[in-house]
């Protein structure tokens, strides 16, 4: 989404969100073998208006729009934190800079987003690839993985085309 949410007329035609469920061993943990999920998103874009648009964009840096979560007595569950240092933005097969920028979103009012600039031309279709690894350090019975597809809602009208694809390593 833009930064701050300004009017834009750049729309989002096309978003597809792959995530693939794996694991890693880290013999310093116990146990050493854990969960991760590697995240690639793809998100078409087109400036609909009648002049050039330049603006910073950003995507969450957590999975999750709470600043804290707080769990009932007993409750468990696995929550995946996003690896920041995985993060990767390419736009029109380009490598971007990133940065972090603080905007209030849901409960948190200095959330934490990742940055980057992008140019939207006229008419031109412009194609963002968003990616990124999640991992847990402690497994339990329940797998709780979140993804917040909201933030499309900050370009012009609606996402004309979206999929969540979710990979397993087994059948």
């Amino acid at each position: 989404r833009p930064a701050g949410s300004e009017n834009t007329e750049v729309e989002m035609l096309y978003e597809r969100v792959e995530m693939e469920l794996g694991s890693f061993y880290d013999e310093k943990l116990l146990p050493p073998t854990q969960n991760r999920v590697l995240v690639n998103a793809y998100f078409l874009m087109e400036n609909t208006g009648s002049k050039d648009e330049s603006m910073q964009v950003v995507f969450p840096s957590r999975s999750a729009p709470i600043c804290r979560k707080e769990l009932s007595h007993g409750e468990r569950y696995t929550v995946y934190d996003i690896l920041q240092e995985s993060f990767q933005v390419i736009v029109d097969g380009n490598i971007v800079p990133l940065s972090i920028v603080k905007l209030p979103f849901g409960d948190c009012q200095d959330f934490e987003w990742i940055a980057f600039d992008a140019n939207f031309p006229v008419g031109k279709q412009v194609l963002i690839k968003v990616s990124y690894e999640m991992q847990t350090f402690l497994i339990d019975v329940a797998q709780e993985i979140n993804y917040i597809l909201e933030t499309g809602s900050g370009w012009k009208g609606t996402i004309r085309r979206g999929y969540v694809i979710l990979k397993f390593p087994y059948t």
